[in-house]
């Protein structure tokens, strides 16, 4: 830091330096540093009290998990400067390293590709490998946990396993997620995460900025509380279309979606069976079916309709009582996916207006399924084209001027012939998520309209 700001470029490496973990408070210590000199301090607190006693097994394991976290984690931090070089002073498993390099490299394609840098980003990683035996599993009890993040996804997942008694994880919660959690009649555990004030002040005074693969840390942070609450089994709730890139640049997959992607997925999946404990499993459980077979499912879950949001704006800490601001690509979406099964009451009821008859909204509803598709988390092209040709059909719909004056160019999106497809599930994935068979029965009698 100099009197007139923060260059990034003066920067020459990121280190990973020290954790601890104070099991009376259940709470993370995670350290970092640019070049020795700037220090970051992040907290990450388990607030709900737990009664779980941990085996001389699973602390060992706890303290695996906490090094995959540390390691993930550290992202958030190290997009201020993005330097060339990376340290790890732990050693860590070969499945962690390359879960890093994932992290650390397509993760922050947006990044690198909003800040200039170049494509594909591929910072250096330094970090001694710790070539382990096979581990064993540590035993944890077989009970599931759903992280829940507020949208309509998540709910969907609680709800079809929700007679296995599951457990629901918020991060830093706003109020309508805790709600959701007591909705569903499911213990919620809740963290706290707090990010070093100084990253918030280098991003204000000359550092980078940009969307990080924040998935992966909410993911690592799930995988520690396996030994906190005892769960050997977090169901998150990723539908296939995040594995589309939402752009190329040069040829390069710039995916907005990485940190939820398959890839992403298989990568964390290995980390945490090799390197962590193979007894645990963590995935999407809804991987294997489309928003459009989600969203179908979730119009017949009517106590949820008033307590799900999926809005940016409305979980920026200024957000003053706002649900859904009408304004963004997420906000479109939604609406996109939820017409062909909502009455335009029920419609208007959530986003305080009908989004699809406002005329100054054709433009964001076509970049829903154009080559510049936005930056945000929002289906396929095809799915949302699909959504289109399915309201250009519906008398309650066909008329609105969204649908009017976007139905026929929809109908060349490449795949939107294939739309009847995008409503059943994919049984690639029924081999690879536990209780599969729940999943796929809940999400049951989706078929093509």
């Amino acid at each position: 830091m100099t009197g007139s700001g923060f260059d990034p470029a003066s920067v020459t490496s990121f280190t990973v330096t020290r954790t601890s973990f104070d099991a009376t408070d259940r709470t993370l210590r995670l350290e970092y540093c640019f070049d020795e000199s700037l220090a970051f301090v992040e907290t990450i607190t388990f607030t709900t009290p737990t009664a779980y006693s941990r085996t001389r097994d699973q602390d060992a394991a706890l303290m695996r998990a906490i090094l995959l976290l540390h390691a993930t984690a550290g992202v958030s931090y190290y997009k201020c400067a993005a330097p060339d070089l990376i340290r790890l002073t732990q050693p860590l498993g070969e499945h962690t390293c390359r879960e890093l390099e994932g992290v650390y490299g397509p993760g922050l394609h947006e990044f690198a590709a909003a800040n200039g840098l170049p494509l594909p980003f591929l910072p250096a990683i330094e970090c001694e490998v710790d070539r382990h035996h096979p581990l064993a599993a540590s035993r944890l009890p077989d009970r599931w946990c759903i992280p829940l993040g507020g949208g309509k996804d998540s709910l969907v997942a609680l709800e079809a396993l929700k007679e296995l008694e599951p457990f629901a994880l918020a991060i830093n919660p706003k109020p309508w997620v805790v709600e959701q959690a007591e909705r569903a009649g499911v213990p919620l555990i809740t963290v706290t995460r707090t990010l070093d004030p100084l990253m918030i002040q280098l991003s204000g005074s000359g550092g980078l900025n940009g969307h990080i693969p924040v998935t992966a840390v909410n993911t690592a942070i799930a995988v520690v509380g396996a030994y906190l609450y005892g769960y050997s089994r977090i169901g998150l709730a990723i539908e296939s279309s995040a594995s589309e890139p939402t752009r190329l640049i040069d040829g390069i997959p710039v995916n907005h979606q990485w940190s939820k992607s398959r890839d992403a997925e298989a990568l964390m999946q290995d980390a945490v069976r090799e390197d962590v404990d193979p007894g645990v499993f963590v995935g999407s459980v809804l991987r294997g079916f489309t928003e459009l077979a989600i969203t179908r499912r979730f119009a017949s879950l009517p106590q949820y309709h008033d307590l799900f949001v999926s809005c940016n704006a409305a979980y920026r800490k200024d957000a003053t009582g706002l649900r859904w601001c009408g304004e963004c690509p997420k906000c479109r979406f939604i609406t996109l996916m939820c017409a062909p099964y909502c009455s335009r009451e029920k419609l208007t009821a959530i986003f305080g207006r009908s989004l699809l008859d406002d005329p100054s909204a054709i433009p964001g509803f076509r970049m829903l399924f154009a080559e510049d598709k936005p930056y945000e988390c929002v289906g396929e092209r095809r799915e949302s084209a699909y959504a289109m040709t399915l309201l250009a059909k519906d008398p309650a719909w066909q008329e609105s001027h969204v649908v009017k004056a976007l139905a026929r160019e929809a109908g060349t999106v490449p795949g939107v012939d294939m739309g009847s497809s995008l409503l059943e599930g994919d049984p690639e994935y029924r081999t690879l998520i536990p209780e599969s068979e729940r999943i796929w029965s809940f999400l049951g009698g989706v078929s093509a309209r």
